[in-house]
């Protein structure tokens, strides 16, 4: 699946939103996600939502006490 244009264009301006996805992926917690790419847990969800609002299908869906890659995979977004 490819990205929607706006998508890539908006993380290859920000690269850090790459860096929190990874991290998301390594630690399946928005907490330790957060922690680990340097924001607060208030920042890294809004970049989630900015994310998943700009994406034609959620990026990363939340359920209690997880969060999980939907539809895109870590790989495609990366290769931005």
């Amino acid at each position: 699946m490819s990205l929607p244009p706006v998508l890539t264009q908006h993380i290859a301006r920000r690269p850090q939103r790459i860096a929190l996805l990874q991290h998301i992926a390594e630690q399946g917690s928005i907490t330790r996600a957060a922690k680990a790419a340097g924001m607060s847990y208030k920042a890294a969800w809004d970049a989630i939502d900015e994310l998943n609002n700009l994406a034609s299908q959620p990026l990363v869906e939340r359920s209690t006490g997880a969060v999980s890659y939907t539809h895109l995979t870590l790989p495609t977004i990366c290769s931005v």
